[in-house]
C-alpha cells in the first residue's frame, strides 16, 4: 500500500473504514504496531523501521534537491529507499557519517539538544595547532553565537585532530578553528551517538532493518 497523509488517514478513521483487530478505529486511538488493521476490509503490513548508514563523500548535500548543482544524497541510494530522512547534516564540504531512517522516535533522539548525543569528528588543519590555542580551545572560544566547547579533543598529529561534542550548531567546528586563525581543510564524521562509520567506504551505505 503506497503511504498517505495524516489528514487524508484520519477522514478514512473517520468514515469508519479503518478496523484494528475487527474493531472501528477511532482518531487518536493508541496501538501497540502489532495490531491487525484493515482499510476497508483490506490488511494493511506495517511499514518495517529502517535505519542507514551512509558515509557521505565530498560535494554531497543532505538535501533532497540538489543545490548549485552538487548532488543530493539521495542521489547515491536507490528510489526505494528516497523515503527515509536524515538525523542530522553534513556540509557539503565535509565528508563521513550520515544517519537516514523513517523512525521519527530516533531522529529525534540522535538530534535533539536535550538528548546530548555525542559526534565525533577527525579534522585536518591547515597548520600545526599551538599549545596555547589548544589550551584555548579546552577552555571554550567565544563566537558571535556563544562559547564553543568541544567535550574531548585528541591529538594525532599537530595538524591533525580527533574531536566529539554534542552541540550542533552551524559550522560550528569550522568556525571555531577560523576565530583562532586556522582553515579546517578536512572534515570527516566517524560517529554519531551508538553508531559508527567503521569501514564503510565513501559512497557506499549499510541499510538495516530495526523493525524488532
Amino acid at each position: 500500500m503506497t503511504d498517505i497523509s495524516r489528514r487524508k488517514a484520519d477522514r478514512m478513521i473517520d468514515a469508519g473504514a479503518v478496523k484494528v483487530n475487527g474493531q472501528t478505529a477511532t482518531t487518536g486511538a493508541k496501538t501497540s504496531g502489532d495490531e491487525q488493521v484493515t482499510i476497508n476490509g483490506s490488511r494493511v503490513e506495517p511499514r518495517k523501521q529502517q535505519l542507514l548508514l551512509l558515509h557521505k563523500p565530498l560535494n554531497y548535500v543532505c538535501s533532497t534537491t540538489r543545490q548549485d548543482n552538487k548532488p543530493t544524497i539521495y542521489e547515491l541510494l536507490p528510489a526505494d529507499l528516497h523515503h527515509l530522512s536524515y538525523a542530522g547534516r553534513l556540509d557539503a564540504d565535509s565528508e563521513g557519517l550520515v544517519i537516514l531512517t523513517n523512525d521519527g522516535q530516533l531522529i529525534n533522539r540522535l538530534t535533539h539538544p536535550s538528548f546530548e548525543v555525542t559526534r565525533r569528528y577527525e579534522l585536518q588543519l591547515d597548520r600545526p595547532l599551538s599549545d596555547t590555542h589548544l589550551s584555548k580551545l579546552e577552555i571554550g572560544v567565544e563566537l558571535e553565537d556563544g562559547v564553543s566547547r568541544f567535550d574531548t579533543i585528541s591529538i594525532i598529529n599537530r595538524s591533525k585532530l580527533s574531536i566529539a561534542l554534542h552541540e550542533g550548531r552551524n559550522r560550528q567546528i569550522r568556525r571555531t578553528f577560523r576565530a583562532l586563525g586556522y582553515e579546517v581543510t578536512e572534515l570527516k564524521r566517524i560517529s554519531h551517538g551508538e553508531y559508527s562509520l567503521d569501514d564503510i567506504a565513501s559512497g557506499e551505505y549499510i541499510l538495516r532493518d530495526i523493525s524488532d
